[in-house]
Parts: C-alpha cells; structure tokens; sequence
C-alpha cells in the first residue's frame, strides 16, 4: 500500500521483498499507484512518472502524464496530451493501448481498461476469462 501526505510525500507499507515499499526520497507526487511488485507516480515538479520496486520490463515512458496505473507486471499511463501508453510484460497485447483520448486507465493482472473522452470503456490485453470484454452497455 501506499499513500501520499499533506505535501506529496509517499509512503509505502506492506511486503517488503522487491522494495516496493521504498518510494523515492524528496521527490513528491501528484498521485501515485500501487501496484503488486511495485509502484508508480507522478512527479509534481514535472508530471514525469517515477516508478520503484520490482523493475516491470521495458522502459518507463517519458514526458508528461496526468494517470499511471500499476499492474502486476506492467503498467499504464495517460499522457498530458489523453493518449494512452503502457509498457511491461507484452504478453497477450496487455501493453497494445489502443488509439484514442483517455479520461481514466487502470491496469490490471494481464489487461487493462480505459475510460475513452466520450465516456466509453475500452479493455485489451488477456482476454482468457472475458477479462477484455467491452462491459455492456
């Protein structure tokens, strides 16, 4: 788990294995995630993302974010312009984020779902379960 305090600061508690729970020093954040081996935030100095515990493959995106969602092995994130990007495990399309503008992104165990401007939802990624299913309407 992790919150952030009055000022930004996070703190984490739980597991310790993978260093999870060891967030950057003097670096606060404007919203962070926890994710099962590690955690993401974004910096509130610059909207980069910060992410530490257990490297998730692939490398973390740069430039300017207003979302991050941490997975179990990959993670999400809305840049300042809507659009989405996820890196990671690619295993099963989880970091194939479609085209389009973002309002809301979550990243799940091996797929993710996005909440479109248009007030739409849109999944992809492992789909074993019906876990990618568009939700009805």
């Amino acid at each position: 788990n992790c919150a952030l305090d009055q000022e930004g600061y996070p703190t984490c508690w739980g597991q310790k294995l993978y260093g999870q729970t060891t967030p950057p020093e003097k670096t606060p954040l404007s919203s962070l995630d926890a994710g099962y081996w590690h955690a993401c935030g974004i910096r509130a100095k610059d909207s980069g993302l910060e992410c530490w515990g257990l490297p998730v493959s692939g490398n973390t995106p740069s430039g300017k974010f207003k979302a991050v969602s941490a997975g179990i092995e990959h993670n999400c994130a809305i840049r300042a312009d809507g659009t989405a990007t996820c890196w990671g495990k690619a295993e099963g399309g989880r970091t194939a984020a479609p085209d389009g503008q973002f309002l809301a992104i979550s990243a799940g165990g091996g797929h993710s779902c996005g909440l479109r401007d248009d007030q739409s939802v849109i999944c992809w990624g492992n789909n074993e379960k019906g876990q990618s299913n568009s939700p009805p309407l």
